[in-house]
């Protein structure tokens, strides 16, 4: 009798586990907000100046789901900023990129960027979305507005600041590829490209003067710009080689930057690069210097 009695109920518990799993498979998920990140639209920093653009992007640490239409507001605190959301309504579950906002300050100062999304709710609502969390420098608040509608608002200060200094690149590595190949397999008598990789663009420089050599004066050099308009063009320098002879031999850039703001003293240094080296120098309160230099490894032809 007892066994008789069992059954229907432990069948009845595994029913009620299973609705439970289903009814899981449709709760709407709120997006959860790992930082607001600020990148200068001219330098492709976190420094930002003064005039010039620079991008605030809120990136989710995990996206939601089951979300219908999302709205995007962007402001700022003292409603001096001029602003250009990248979209301001999408439907998120097709559409559920980071939102950002291309903004211009044109005061320094530090100023408090705010995201409000609100999120359409296409399943049944998560009732512990509620509480804010803090993010370096900021804070996100999430709340359950109704069963139809969560709202996430986002707020983080940004640094403004004078935008007359003008600043020097950052070398990141200079690297070598074979025109013939495509790969690092430098061959003597086979042409190679020597590219000076920027890790962070300078700022308010007018003229730049690009002069290529090698230690024993071997190569043959065809560089790619030569002399530029920085702030126009802020390429990386580059140079197509020739040695006709195996060995190693040593590549060198000097960079000369023509100065339109205010110097920077503090640029002087030397610093290492893989299998190289980068010096930073301010001859003048008329332009940096910047001198790099490595070694390749040239191979004798096939």
């Amino acid at each position: 009798m007892i066994k008789k009695i069992l059954l229907p109920v432990f069948a009845l518990a595994l029913g009620l586990v299973s609705c439970e799993r289903d009814d899981d498979k449709y709760i709407s998920t709120c997006p959860i907000i790992h930082d607001m990140t600020f990148k200068s639209v001219v330098t492709e920093t976190d420094r930002i100046v003064a005039g010039e653009k620079f991008v605030a992007t809120v990136e989710q640490a995990q996206k939601g789901h089951l979300l219908y239409k999302a709205e995007y507001k962007w402001s700022d605190g003292l409603d001096e900023g001029v602003h250009k959301p990248a979209f301001t309504s999408v439907v998120y579950d097709n559409y559920s990129n980071n939102p950002s906002d291309t903004i211009v300050f044109n005061t320094p100062g530090i100023y408090q960027i705010q995201l409000i999304a609100e999120y359409e709710i296409s399943g049944n609502p998560d009732s512990s979305v509620g509480g804010s969390t803090e993010i370096p420098g900021g804070r996100v608040k999430y709340e359950l507005l109704s069963q139809f509608r969560y709202r996430i608002t986002v707020t983080k200060n940004v640094r403004v600041e004078e935008s007359y200094i003008s600043t020097c690149p950052v070398i990141q590595d200079m690297t070598f590829k074979s025109v013939v190949t495509e790969t690092d397999r430098i061959v003597a008598g086979e042409k190679f490209v020597a590219t000076v990789e920027q890790a962070q663009k300078g700022h308010l420089l007018y003229k730049a003067d690009y002069a290529w050599s090698d230690g024993r004066g071997e190569g043959t050099h065809t560089p790619v710009p030569a002399t530029v308009v920085y702030d126009e063009q802020p390429v990386n320098p580059t140079d197509t080689i020739i040695f006709n002879t195996p060995g190693v031999h040593q590549v060198k850039l000097v960079a000369k930057y023509h100065i339109s703001g205010n110097y920077d003293a503090s640029v002087v240094r030397t610093e290492e690069i893989s299998g190289g080296r980068v010096q930073y120098e301010l001859p003048s309160w008329m332009y940096y210097r910047v001198t790099v230099t490595k070694n390749v490894r040239v191979e004798a032809a096939p």
